[in-house]
């Protein structure tokens, strides 16, 4: 267990130390310890039972207390696994209960150079853990674009190999980064109903400037997934024009061939009273005509841009 004092900034506290009675106090556990705990925790058993299989990022209201889980995807992989953990909060109270990974602990650490306030605050310390989650999100988006621009780009100068996989790799990445945050809104919603009173009125005020930001990461998430739907369209077009100019070099050798075909099927037919067959020069007339159409034919098309 890693025990933190909130008094103005995040002290963490020796083994030793005791919490004063005024004290605001964070708490990282893992899920043994939690289990163990023996101070009273309200809806202990529901929130174990959550940790054991925790899929998204949800908050739940009780008389006294909120309990939550997070499940928080890693920008450099989004379809892998999560950072899962959970919380439990009370007026003087934050404990939260990790599987075992160090996602919580090192948002502590960076955690401890803010100031909130002389007294220090729980709502504005859970802000500043919620803001964490997405501190880095507006440059990783940005970053997305830029990678979704050099693909366009690419695809441009032709068609480019495993591209539809790229493109659904993207959006896919999209669509859990637009799940998450989805998540995020509808906790800062939850936190702003505020319905058991465990905040006062001006400390909402955060989790509203929190939804904003959230909505607004929302809102380019959704931006980029119509520009990746807009280059698989041009890749989808770029397919049907090249394999609408190989279907009229098919045709127009078709075309070429067709007069031959009918010089072929005309003289084989090998009647008697032919004149042709009899001709000495029969046979080089035939090769010179069958040039001359071709070269024609060529020339033709070729006016015509068809080849």
């Amino acid at each position: 267990m890693i025990r933190y004092r909130l008094n103005g900034s995040l002290s963490p506290m020796r083994e030793e130390e005791e919490y004063g009675r005024n004290d605001v106090r964070i708490e990282l556990m893992t899920i043994q310890e939690f289990e163990a705990d023996k101070e009273q925790i309200s809806h202990k058993k529901l929130l174990l039972r959550q940790l054991e299989q925790i899929q998204y990022c949800k908050a739940e209201i009780f008389g006294s207390c909120i309990i939550g889980t997070f499940a928080v995807p890693n920008v450099k992989n989004l379809p892998g696994k999560k950072e899962s953990f959970g919380f439990h909060m009370v007026k003087d109270r934050l404990i939260f209960v990790e599987g075992g990974g160090e996602h919580v602990k090192s948002i502590f650490d960076r955690m401890r150079e803010i100031q909130y306030g002389e007294q220090g605050s729980m709502s504005a310390f859970f802000t500043g853990f919620l803001n964490y989650l997405i501190e880095g999100d507006s440059i990783f988006l940005q970053g997305y674009e830029n990678k979704l621009i050099v693909m366009e780009d690419k695809m441009t100068k032709g068609l480019q190999k495993n591209f539809y996989e790229k493109i659904i790799r993207c959006r896919k990445d999209m669509l859990h980064l637009q799940s998450f945050l989805t998540q995020l809104a509808d906790m800062a919603d939850i936190f702003r109903s505020n319905t058991n009173h465990l905040f006062e009125a001006e400390e909402k005020e955060g989790f509203a400037i929190f939804a904003h930001r959230v909505e607004r990461l929302g809102d380019h998430v959704s931006l980029l997934r119509e520009y990746i739907l807009q280059i698989r369209e041009m890749y989808q077009s770029q397919i049907d024009i090249a394999q609408n100019r190989t279907m009229g070099i098919l045709t127009v050798v078709t075309t070429i061939f067709l007069p031959l075909t009918l010089l072929v099927g005309w003289y084989g037919m090998n009647f008697t009273n032919m004149p042709e067959l009899t001709w000495k020069y029969g046979y080089p007339a035939v090769g010179v005509l069958s040039i001359i159409i071709i070269i024609l034919e060529i020339r033709f098309f070729r006016k015509r841009n068809l080849l």
